[in-house]
């Protein structure tokens, strides 16, 4: 289904037709490169694949690249975003730590018990 979306941005609209059954959508761990240059930068993203003895393996899986004053405007955007929603990331966060962390806790402590 395709279907267009208004995008308000400081002093213009964009309308944007998302389809979002034929969008790729690709999930990265981290960015493994960055380069930053004029007219565009790109960024090499990745996924870890294991972990051994302080050594990463991981895949690439996506290299975005795009206008650097666009990438720049991005990261204000994600600072403005982050600091204006400190407390709610804070909160989202140890709610996340305690979902994952809790089951290894519970097995480390049976681990360390016996």
């Amino acid at each position: 289904m395709i279907e267009t979306r208004e995008i308000k941005a400081a002093d213009s609209t964009l309308k944007l037709s998302v389809d979002s059954e034929h969008m790729p959508e690709i999930y990265a761990d981290a960015v493994a490169e960055q380069m930053m240059g004029i007219p565009v930068s790109k960024l090499l993203f990745y996924i870890a694949t294991g972990v051994q003895e302080n050594t990463v393996s991981g895949k690439a899986v996506c290299r975005l690249i795009m206008p650097t004053s666009t990438l720049l405007d991005l990261a204000r955007q994600l600072v403005a975003y982050a600091e204006a929603n400190q407390e709610q990331l804070k909160s989202s966060l140890l709610v996340h730590e305690k979902t994952m962390l809790s089951p290894a806790l519970k097995t480390s402590k049976k681990k360390s018990t016996k």
